[in-house]
Formats: structure tokens, C-alpha cells, sequence
């Protein structure tokens, strides 16, 4: 499973056609069924995981693989560095025409040397013999995930919690769409 993983990361980081939100979606039920099936994943672990979503509907534009990719690699992290016991809390917020997906972690967070170049392609923390570490494409992934939905991500670390902010504009049409890369 996670070699699988890895080559779809590589093999995604490169394409253009996966940064193109697909069509017209519920954003609050396609953040709730990701956060769902992860909530199974995290089943029989020492995770404490719980979300809080929107009440009502929020339709937009949409890749809902490329979302599910994004949010998945945002867990899997904190998962992976997380000490017995720890727990991830999400929340989709919404404020005008902009969508906030927080996600906060008690996990140990990154490294201080490598925080600053996190979203370079291939930049991973030092220690390859540990299983834990990818091959550096999750970040890039996740900010190419917000910044195809005409969001950012945000990244704030303290002693207690890493916190993982991914902001998306609610679209309803890509007519006016505009992409920098």
C-alpha cells in the first residue's frame, strides 16, 4: 500500500490535468465522507480523531480525488508522528466566498530545519532509515490540492499542536479561473 502511495505521488506531482477542480460538488459532504472513511482508518488506534463540518451546503468546483489525496496526506502525517494517545481535531469553517479547512495535531511537528522549505518538491526530514518518512512530495501536494481550488496553505507549529490551514474559494464557475504554477 504505501509503495503504491508513493508512485501515485510521484507520478501526480508532475500533471497539470490533476490540478483542475472537475465539476460542481457539495463541499461540506465531500470533506465529511474523506473525513469519514478516515475516521474507519483510525478505528482500533491510540488516535483520538473528531471534525466539525458547516450545517448547511456549500456547492463549488471541485477535483474531489485530488481533495481526498490532500487531506489524506495531512493526516497521514500527523498520524505518523503522533505520540500514544494523541489527537487530530478538523474543522471546515466558512467565511464569504472562502472555505477554511483547519487541522491540528499534538504530534512531535517538523523539524525547525526544514520547516521553511516544507513545500519543496522532495524536501523531507532527515533519518531515510525511518519508515515514517516519505520522499518529500506530501506537502507539494496538498498546497497544489489548495492552490488549484484558489486557496493557500498555512502552516503553524508550537510546542503542543501543529496546525495545517488550507483555504479554498468557493467557485461555482471556471470561466474566470486564473492558475499560476
Amino acid at each position: 500500500h504505501q509503495m503504491h502511495r508513493l508512485i501515485n505521488n510521484m507520478s501526480d506531482a508532475g500533471r497539470s490535468d490533476l490540478l483542475t477542480p472537475s465539476g460542481i460538488h457539495d463541499w461540506r459532504r465531500v470533506i465529511q465522507e474523506i473525513f469519514e472513511k478516515i475516521s474507519t482508518q483510525l478505528e482500533g488506534t491510540n488516535v483520538r480523531f473528531t471534525y466539525e463540518g458547516l450545517a448547511q451546503p456549500v456547492y463549488g468546483l471541485v477535483n474531489v480525488g485530488q481533495m481526498e489525496r490532500a487531506i489524506l496526506n495531512i493526516v497521514s502525517n500527523a498520524v505518523k508522528f503522533m505520540p500514544e494517545g494523541g489527537t487530530i481535531h478538523a474543522d471546515l469553517t466558512r467565511k464569504n466566498n472562502m472555505l477554511q479547512l483547519s487541522i491540528q495535531d499534538t504530534g512531535c511537528g517538523i523539524a525547525e530545519n526544514v520547516l521553511g522549505n516544507v513545500f519543496t518538491r522532495y524536501q523531507r526530514q532527515p533519518g531515510i532509515e525511518d519508515s515514517r518518512y516519505g520522499i518529500g512530495l506530501g506537502m507539494v501536494l496538498i498546497r497544489a490540492a489548495a492552490t488549484a481550488h484558489g486557496g493557500t496553505v498555512l502552516l503553524e507549529q508550537t510546542k503542543e499542536r501543529t496546525t495545517l490551514t488550507m483555504t479554498i474559494s468557493i467557485r461555482e464557475r471556471t470561466e474566470a479561473l486564473v492558475r499560476s504554477l
